[in-house]
């Protein structure tokens, strides 16, 4: 039989693969944390056992999010609707 710090080990390993391919920050203090994990994980609607589309549609709305942060919406110039 395996002991429990064995499965959660491995519990730790899948919520951090899955926060990686999904490039969610992870921060220090949570590295061996299975709860604060899996809480960031459910913030973004995934779990440790979530599949490759589930976690390739968060990574893209992430990357989106990034990129519209660093634009200032007050410089986007509208022009004149024709008629």
């Amino acid at each position: 039989s395996q002991p429990v710090g064995g499965s959660q080990r491995e519990q730790l390993k899948r919520l951090l693969t899955v926060c990686k391919h999904a490039r969610i920050g992870v921060a220090p203090q949570h590295y061996r944390n299975v709860a604060a994990l899996e809480a960031l994980l459910q913030k973004h609607g995934l779990h440790d056992y979530s599949g490759k589309r589930d976690i390739k549609a968060v990574r893209a709305r992430l990357e989106r999010e990034r990129e519209l942060d660093g634009i200032d919406a007050g410089n986007i110039l509208q022009q004149p609707k024709e008629s």
